[in-house]
């Protein structure tokens, strides 16, 4: 992997200075600059041009969500809206986390449950372009997700009460090659927003048993990460 340019926007020091100290570990990573408020940041990602930004939405003078909205919403023509965008906040509103999200945040972590090793791992995976949701995070996007799919089955005909997968082709995928019971078992749990070391010890399996059947449900599934498998998977009516 290439290296990953990263920039901070982070109103405290300290949280932004152990962060500083947590990436400088990484020998992929380098922080290419920090600031420590909404507008600084937006200059400062002008002037470094970096691969991801990791952002708290509770900034001093603009809104974390409104620097989300900036950067992927450029005015000019000549800013990339290819940034990718990295919360990493205490917040777990679902009002705010949800406007993250619409804003065009990409993955979201939360300070007080994210270690060293999640945190590299969260920029990795947001930087190849996939998202990265903490647990507690994931359960509110789903049942967000899981709101709307009650909504749209009450408000179509009585006649109609089937409802279909976000992706058509996961329906032929896995009528050709359905789950296992075991894969059934590890995406209700990454329904339930348990991470792999979690289900490992939950189903006394080995963690590399567990990377190879989330491997494959995502394979079949069609899907590009566990939160996309885990919302076809609510939405095909695999898992509820």
């Amino acid at each position: 992997m290439s290296e990953i340019r990263v920039a901070l926007i982070e109103s405290q020091d300290l949280s932004r200075y152990g962060m500083q100290a947590a990436l400088g570990q990484s020998d992929l990573i380098t922080v290419v600059g920090e600031a420590a408020k909404g507008r600084e940041g937006l200059d400062l990602l002008q002037q470094t041009q970096p691969d991801l930004v990791i952002i708290e939405l509770d900034l001093p003078d603009i809104s974390g969500i409104e620097v989300i909205q900036q950067i992927k919403n450029p005015e000019s023509e000549a800013e990339s809206a290819d940034l990718k965008v990295l919360i990493f906040s205490t917040e777990a509103n679902e009002e705010l986390v949800m406007q993250a999200f619409a804003a065009g945040a990409d993955s979201y972590c939360l300070k007080d449950k994210t270690n060293h090793q999640d945190l590299l791992e969260a920029i990795e995976a947001t930087y190849q372009g996939n998202s990265w949701l903490d647990p507690a995070i994931a359960r509110i996007v789903l049942s967000h997700y899981q709101q709307t799919i009650e909504q749209d089955t009450n408000d179509s005909s009585p006649g109609s009460v089937s409802i279909e997968p976000i992706d058509p082709a996961v329906g032929p995928i896995l009528g050709a090659d359905p789950l296992t019971k075991r894969e059934l078992e590890i995406l209700e749990l990454i329904v339930g927003g348990h991470k792999n070391e979690e289900i490992s010890q939950k189903l006394y399996i080995t963690l590399d048993t567990v990377k190879t059947h989330v491997r494959n449900i995502l394979n079949k599934m069609g899907a590009s990460d566990r939160t996309h498998a885990a919302v076809l998977g609510l939405r095909s009516g695999l898992v509820n």
